[in-house]
Formats: C-alpha cells, structure tokens, sequence
C-alpha cells in the first residue's frame, strides 16, 4: 500500500511540475481569466464605446486584483519588438475597458510566438489611438484611399484586392 502511495505521489508531483512549466510557456502571467474570445463555437460579446464609437473583443482579459489587464495573441508573429499597429489595437482595448468599467488599465499584454510585451497605457498612447482613430474616420469619408504600406503578404490577405488597383504581387 506504502508503494502505491508513493507512486501516486510522484505522479502528482511530475503533474503538478509539468503544469507549471506549460503554464511558464505561455509567457502570460497567472492570473484569473474574465474573459476571453479564443473559442470558435459561440462569439463572445464585445466591448463597445458610444463616446468613441469603437468596438473590440481582446483575446483575453486577466485579472490582476481589481485591475484589468487586455491580452492580444499573435501566436504567428516573430517580431522581437511589437509592431505599432498591434500596439494601438491593444491601446483599444484597454480603452473599451477603461469606458467598460471606469478604471483605466495601467497596461496591457501582447504575445508573439516568443515574446510576451508590457505595453504601457499612458496619455501619449491614448493619444496616438485618438489621432489614428480620426484618420481611419477621415479616410471612410474618402472615395480612394491610397495603401499605407510596402508589405505584399498584407495585399494578399486583403478582402478588398478584388477591387484594388494599387494591390502588390505576392511571391
């Protein structure tokens, strides 16, 4: 009987060693998640803002004590510093839930393939977001929007190349 114990001890020891170091790989702190839209069977709901008619659904919201934390996945990205445009989406989130729930987030969580980034939620991000936010409204206004970038992949993934007279060639 001691030996089964003793089996089933180690077992439980192994278990809970491997789950930690599963848990270390995800480069995520530990905390509890509130929320979360990695789930293909049901559409979690939105976080939407009247005031700055936004709306977004993070990968995930982690509860940090009372704080909130937004956490965006790019699980395909091998960038070792964040890209600005995944920058000012986490800015967005952590936006919606500041206007969510009236308590800014003091930052929020972008993770690549290998990295893991603290993005700061600071007034000049805020600001950033606000100024990008306009320009992406101005530019609904328009009847020809010139591309914004030198990236063929981006033009092969675009619902609108169909249509583009500007579109790259992909490789």
């Amino acid at each position: 009987m001691i030996w089964l114990a003793i089996i089933l001890g180690l077992l439980g020891l192994w278990l809970w060693r491997r789950s930690n170091a599963l848990r270390a790989s995800t480069g995520l702190p530990w905390r509890a998640v509130v929320y979360h839209d990695t789930t293909r069977r049901e559409l979690s709901k939105p976080l939407f803002s009247a005031r700055y008619q936004l709306t977004g659904k993070p990968d995930y919201v982690l509860a940090d004590g009372k704080a909130l934390i937004p956490v965006e996945v790019k699980p395909q990205r091998q960038a070792t510093s964040p890209r600005q445009g995944d920058i000012l989406q986490l800015a967005a989130y952590c936006l919606l839930l500041e206007e969510a729930t009236g308590v800014a987030p003091r930052y929020g969580l972008l993770r690549y393939a290998q990295h893991t980034f603290q993005v700061d939620w600071t007034d000049q991000l805020y600001q950033a977001l606000i100024e990008t936010l306009a320009i992406m409204r101005a530019d609904l206004t328009l009847t020809e929007v010139e591309r914004s970038h030198e990236e063929p992949w981006r033009c092969n993934a675009c619902g609108f190349g169909d249509r583009c007279t500007d579109a790259l060639e992909y490789d």
